[in-house]
This record gives structure tokens, sequence and C-alpha cells, in this order.
């Protein structure tokens, strides 16, 4: 055999391998997404059953609104992360299958399908320009809640450090 046939042989049999590990990676990802979609963590279920600012305590209690605007920018991002990973997880399968049948292969209807769900999640990942001199950035979340009043604890309350 010629070394240069050889070679493409070679390259050949590596090919047969990549896209029978890419059809095993495409069935884990479906089912990933199957998975996904129907547990408490998936978009459809995740925000249902979440606290109300009347639990915590009523008006006049500053530490409580405090509290619950810190629980509602955790619950906005926790909505937010649910719904990215689901648009993930069906960007990476129809990757897959455009790597499967080729780019330029495929259909239009799904080559628009993943401009879309890139430009979605793009824009869910964009910053928040609400957040700029809040003190959020690099947390993905903001609240509108101001801190409460801070008050010594205790110990000395001059200069000196407590000494």
């Amino acid at each position: 055999m010629l070394p240069g046939v050889a070679g493409v042989a070679a390259a050949a049999t590596n090919l047969v391998v990549e896209l029978g590990e890419m059809d095993n990676l495409k069935k884990r990802v479906d089912k990933l997404l199957e998975d996904f979609g129907g547990s408490t963590g998936g978009p459809k279920k995740i925000g249902e059953d979440w606290l109300e600012k009347e639990g915590l305590g009523g008006p006049g209690f500053h530490e409580a609104d405090f509290l619950f605007g810190s629980y509602a920018v955790v619950r906005e991002q926790l909505l937010k992360f649910s719904k990215v990973l689901e648009l993930q997880m069906e960007s990476m399968k129809l990757a897959i299958h455009a790597t499967q049948a080729g780019y330029q292969s495929i259909d239009d209807d799904i080559k628009a399908k993943m401009k879309r769900l890139n430009a979605e999640i793009a824009h869910m990942q964009a910053p928040d320009p609400r957040d700029e001199g809040t003190g959020t950035k690099g947390m993905g979340g903001r609240s509108d809640q101001p801190l409460p009043d801070q008050k010594p604890t205790g110990g000395s309350t001059d200069d000196t450090g407590g000494f």
C-alpha cells in the first residue's frame, strides 16, 4: 500500500469512530434534555412555589425587605440559568446534528433555529445595564432593596480600632 493511501485509510477509520462517538454524544444530550425538561429544575417547573414577601415579615421590618430583595435576585437568576441551560442543550443537539450532516447539508430552518438559539442565549447572558454602579458586577443580578442600616454591634466606637 502506498504511504498516502495508508494515511487516507487511517483518517477514514478515525472519521468513522468520531461519527460513532458523535452519535453516542447526541443520544446522551437528547436524554439530558428530556430529563432536564421534566425535572423540578427545568424551566417549566422551577418557577413554581416561591416564597412570598409577606412570609418574611410585615411592614417596617427592613431586614426582611432586604432579605426578600436578595431572595428575588437569586430566584431571577435561577430562572434565567434554567432557561439558558435548556437553550444551550438544545443548541448542542443541533450542533451535533450539523457536524454529522455537514452544515451546508442541513435545512435552512435548522440553520435559522441555531442562529435564533445563539442570539437568545447571548441576549440572556448580556450584562444588565441597570447593574452599573450597584456593586453586583459579576453576580449577574441586582437588588433594588437598600442595605439595612448598619449599627455597631458592640465594642469601642472611637478611632482606636477597639484597643
